[in-house]
């Protein structure tokens, strides 16, 4: 008996070909009424057989998967399945490695600043900041802006006293002293004579009240006041109680400006030769009385 589509000899009783594997039309009688035996698969093609087409389908015979040669039992025509360790592992295909310890360096935690030790720095910066500052005005600001005011004023002050006359008539004998009445605009009119148009000093305005007299000034832009009331001392006339307000009290103090004003007060009395016997303040005015000449 030959295979119908190879042709090979078949032993009797065989249900498959040898050779292509295509089942026979001979019943198979060695197991009646039961399961086929272990073995019962048909015989794989040897190698190098042409590929046939299967008769019944008409479509070529497929070849056994690799799980379908797992799961069918071995026969005498079928090689060994190989071993599980050379078989590909296909089901972990994309799977996630596992993570692996990282050998680099340890970073440490970033620790919390603590706010009190924000704080403190921050204020010792200020406090450093405003050491700085005051050092720099108490030793360099400060007495180049002092000599600058110091310097300003003499010069005003010299130029009215240099406006005062220095021959007064003298006075008749007999007659009795007179007051001299000085009115501010008088004191004002002085002022602006003798201010150069480039002087930081600007708008001084002078007013006499029975308390005192005051003078407003604007010095760089900036408002400032000065009082004072004027006495007599051993026949001089001297500037105390001196204010400053504004400003110009940061660059100057009363005890600095007491002697200026003082000093200019003497050399206007020097330059008149006359001894003062009193004052009186009023509004607007301030009287002197004019005693004896002096030597």
């Amino acid at each position: 008996m030959n295979c119908k589509v190879c042709g090979a000899p078949l032993q009797p009783n065989a249900r498959f070909c040898p050779k292509c594997g295509t089942t026979t039309d001979g019943p198979y009688q060695g197991n009646p009424g039961g399961s086929p035996p272990y073995n019962a698969q048909p015989p794989t093609p040897q190698w190098g057989a042409p590929s046939q087409q299967n008769p019944q389908w008409g479509t070529p015979q497929a070849a056994p998967t690799h799980e379908s040669q797992n799961n069918a039992p071995m026969s005498s025509f079928q090689p060994p399945a190989p071993l599980p360790y050379y078989q590909s592992n296909t089901s972990n295909r994309g799977a996630i490695m596992p993570q692996t310890s990282n050998n680099g360096p340890e970073t440490r935690p970033r620790q919390k600043r603590n706010r009190a030790g924000c704080v403190l720095g921050c204020l010792t910066t200020i406090v450093i900041l405003l050491l700085v500052v005051g050092a720099g005005w108490i030793f360099l600001l400060r007495p180049y802006l002092h000599n600058i005011a110091e310097t300003q004023i003499n010069n005003a002050l010299s130029a009215g006293v240099n406006q005062i006359p220095t021959n007064l008539p003298t006075l008749p004998a007999g007659l009795g002293t007179l007051p001299i009445p000085i009115q501010d605009t008088t004191i004002n009119n002085l002022f602006v004579l003798n201010l150069a148009p480039n002087s930081p000093l600007k708008n001084p305005a002078t007013q006499i009240t029975p308390n005192g007299i005051s003078v407003s000034f604007q010095l760089y832009g900036f408002t400032n006041s000065l009082s004072l009331t004027p006495t007599l001392q051993n026949g001089r006339l001297v500037a105390t109680n001196v204010a400053i307000s504004g400003p110009f009290s940061w660059i100057m103090s009363p005890d600095e400006l007491t002697p200026l004003l003082n000093q200019h007060l003497t050399d206007a009395q020097n330059r008149i030769k006359y001894s003062i016997q009193s004052i009186q303040l009023k509004d607007h005015e301030m009287d002197l009385t004019i005693g004896p000449a002096t030597t």
